[in-house]
């Protein structure tokens, strides 16, 4: 999915990440919190960004699957993101599994419909 290779662009290193996150996401941002970077990627590749859209809801997905905290997290992507214990290292773990189930739904959907 190229949005999330905007996504990885964005936050390639740990200068281009904001984690301070407020749901907040202007234009002309030179840094980006995940839910801004998904947003953006999203906008990118469908020219709509949805709060609830499916991008968003798999990132949600792996939130729950790794944050050690995300019991505590209201707001899961700002709040990962924004979580002191999270490392730049995980936030690119973060992306690699969102890559992964985004390609493995699209795959799967794929082969459903051409049956």
């Amino acid at each position: 999915m190229c949005g999330l290779c905007s996504v990885r662009g964005k936050s390639n290193s740990p200068s281009g990440w904001n984690r301070a996150g407020t749901r907040v996401c202007p234009a002309d941002a030179k840094t980006f919190s995940l839910y801004c970077a998904l947003e953006k990627a999203t906008d990118e590749v469908s020219g709509k960004f949805e709060h609830r859209g499916a991008a968003i809801e798999e990132a949600r997905f792996v939130i729950d699957e790794i944050a050690p905290n995300r019991k505590n997290y209201k707001h899961r992507l700002k709040v990962y993101n924004n979580d002191p214990t999270t490392t730049f290292a995980d936030i690119q773990k973060f992306i690699r599994l969102l890559q992964d189930r985004i390609t493995r739904r699209l795959r799967e959907e794929f082969q459903g419909h051409s049956q």
